[in-house]
């Protein structure tokens, strides 16, 4: 799924939905909305959307987790994390890992300005993938971890 950037009125909004926007200077002028990954439902049976920082995180996960050629019409999607399936755990991987995902979220998630911080674990099989975001112009701001692991 790709998180797409649109215009909503505000009025329209439930207001939970209300509650999860927060925009500078108290003016709603753009956010970012997108499925749930999870596909939770909302109240009317519907798939649930999720805004802002959701969303984001949402959309990072969805190119930090697939596998380039995993979807069909969009084969270059993703980054190319399964390259290092095999491969030692080592601080050198760790940095090549962080280039992946910067380039990856840089490719497909232009908006957002971002660092990756990746740190090699072996001694329990692992990275741990910390990335840091700010949406480019609408002051949203966030972090996210996840944890890669090759057992």
């Amino acid at each position: 799924m790709k998180t797409i950037t649109g215009l909503y009125d505000i009025e329209r909004l439930s207001s939970e939905e209300k509650k999860v926007i927060a925009y500078p200077r108290g003016k709603l002028s753009e956010i970012y909305s997108d499925l749930s990954s999870k596909l939770l439902e909302d109240d009317n049976g519907d798939v649930k959307i999720v805004f802002n920082q959701d969303a984001v995180e949402d959309a990072l996960d969805n190119i930090i987790g697939t596998i380039q050629g995993e979807r069909v019409m969009r084969p270059t999607f993703a980054s190319n994390l399964d390259n290092y399936l095999f491969s030692r755990i080592t601080e050198q991987n760790a940095m090549r890992i962080e280039n992946e995902v910067f380039r990856a979220i840089m490719e497909w998630y232009p908006p957002l300005n971002v660092s990756a911080t990746v740190k090699a674990d072996p001694d329990n099989s692992r990275y741990v993938i910390w990335v840091s975001y700010e949406v480019a112009g609408l002051g949203l701001v966030g972090e996210l971890s996840r944890v890669l692991t090759f057992e």
